[in-house]
């Protein structure tokens, strides 16, 4: 700091961390103030997130700015304030809010690869790897029925098919609404997208509209995806397809997000001690119930997430 601040007497706050490993401070100076990024160099390796703020700016998108960095994992940002989307969403908000998530996600999905890093594949195994997590976390610590582990097999095969018949795009890969900021004019700006790949086209889509945090009427979600769908379908150099086929791989996707955040959320509570992760884990498994009677090739889901 005495580097970049020569001669002023900064002063901090520490900010709400997230589900990572990093951590955040406010630095104000003046009457400027910054964030900085703190990421131990042994659980966070900050090259994604540097490389994919520049490529993301350079293609328009409202992400902070890396104004420097320090190979001990310090980051100094812009600021961008503190103002989730998710504590702005109303019912009479939601509409506005949504139609600009979806517009800057569009921008997001229709980003090219970048110049100087390889965003890696949103492929199979990475796929397979994280419904894995609902094995390995959530089944032994959370669920109330023992494991059939050759029907979740033949089961997550056949999710990941659907996944990967769809169009390729950019993915954010956590895109929804604590990963959205409000800014002071009211438009939003795109935080945590380190772990970005190139990937299936509803992915980020559904982990907006079916947000762990926050929910709404299926038939609302299944209108918004779809009018996303018909916008901007030919964008992706897809054949057009018609709405019971973008809800279907939709609803598929959907699954495979929601079976992995049953992985995620019990493993930040019994390995990372952060219980609260589990108070969202109803919300999660109505997405799964929904999605398994809307479709009963996936029936063989439902007595895991009762």
């Amino acid at each position: 700091m005495t580097t970049l601040f020569p001669h002023q007497r900064p002063t901090f706050e520490r900010l709400a961390g997230d589900a990572s490993f990093r951590h955040y401070w406010r630095l104000q100076v003046h009457d400027q103030t910054y964030v900085i990024m703190d990421a131990p160099p042994d659980k966070e390796d900050i090259t994604p997130f540097i490389s994919m703020a520049y490529h993301l700016r350079a293609h328009g998108l409202p992400v902070p700015d890396v104004l420097s960095g320090h190979p001990d994992g310090f980051l100094l940002l812009s600021d961008l304030g503190d103002t989730l989307l998710l504590g702005e969403l109303t019912p009479s908000t939601a509409p506005t809010y949504y139609d600009q998530a979806l517009s800057a996600l569009h921008q997001l999905n229709a980003c090219p690869p970048a110049p100087l890093y390889t965003i890696p594949p949103y492929d199979h195994d990475r796929l397979l790897q994280e419904l894995m997590l609902m094995m390995q976390w959530y089944l032994p610590h959370e669920a109330k029925t023992h494991a059939h582990p050759d029907k979740l097999a033949a089961l997550f095969a056949r999710i990941i098919t659907i996944c990967l018949e769809q169009p390729t795009v950019l993915v954010h890969r956590d895109y929804h609404s604590r990963n959205l900021l409000c800014l002071p004019d009211k438009t939003l700006a795109i935080l945590d997208f380190q772990d970005a790949v190139f990937g299936p086209a509803t992915y980020d889509l559904v982990s907006l509209l079916k947000d762990c945090y926050i929910d709404w009427p299926l038939e609302q979600v299944h209108n918004w995806a779809w009018s996303f769908a018909q916008t901007h379908m030919s964008d992706y150099g897809m054949e057009p397809v018609d709405r019971s086929t973008w809800l279907y791989w939709f609803d598929v996707m959907g699954l495979q997000r929601h079976l992995k955040c049953l992985g995620i959320f019990t493993r930040l509570c019994h390995r990372d001690q952060k219980p609260h992760y589990l108070t969202y884990l109803p919300r999660v498994k109505h997405y799964i119930r929904t999605v398994c009677k809307l479709h009963p090739e996936f029936k063989a889901i439902l007595p895991y997430v009762t």
